[in-house]
């Protein structure tokens, strides 16, 4: 029969003592950093001018727009149709910026846990690095002042949607009956 060596034992417990506490502030920091990350990313913003300066938006980490500016000029030098989709296009753009910074503000702390810390982060979802990414922006509008066929030039073409002509077009504005 083994002989009971006390020493032995009250070191072993003093190392997973520890080691316990090393894991514990490890979790600690994380945390703390996972916070500040987040804290980060949600206070970023994103900015976009239009291509031809009519059109400058502010939106917050969310992509929601904060603030909308038409250059003075933007109702004289554009349709309707072609101020909307600039505006939405732009929209769009300054969102993407906002998403870039808000995932690049929580790019330190999205590595994957190991060890403790991968077994924390099963327990305490906010730790797990795939609940701190960000979502892409979808793109439904191009900037018209845009080259968007690669040809060195703005699209001229008159917007159709089935062989019609959009609503803002000047040609049909308040005459084809679309509203």
């Amino acid at each position: 029969m083994a002989q009971f060596d006390m020493a032995a034992e009250q070191t072993r417990v003093a190392q997973l003592h520890e080691q316990a506490e090393s894991v514990l502030s490890g979790l600690q920091d994380k945390i703390n950093a996972v916070r500040e990350a987040q804290g980060n990313a949600q206070s970023v913003t994103g900015e976009e001018t239009s291509r031809d300066g009519s059109v400058r938006a502010v939106v917050d980490s969310t992509g929601v727009v904060t603030s909308l500016t038409f250059a003075p000029s933007a109702f004289d030098r554009n349709t309707p149709e072609k101020l909307a989709q600039a505006t939405v296009a732009t929209i769009q753009a300054a969102a993407a910026k906002a998403r870039g910074r808000a995932s690049e503000a929580l790019a330190g702390v999205r590595a994957p846990a190991s060890g403790m810390l991968a077994a924390a982060a099963k327990a305490y979802p906010d730790l797990d690095p795939s609940a701190l990414s960000v979502p892409s922006v979808p793109r439904t509008a191009t900037d018209p002042g845009e080259d968007v066929h690669g040809t060195g030039k703005e699209s001229t073409a008159p917007s159709t949607t089935s062989g019609r002509r959009r609503l803002g077009d000047p040609d049909t504005f308040m005459t084809d009956g679309e509203w």
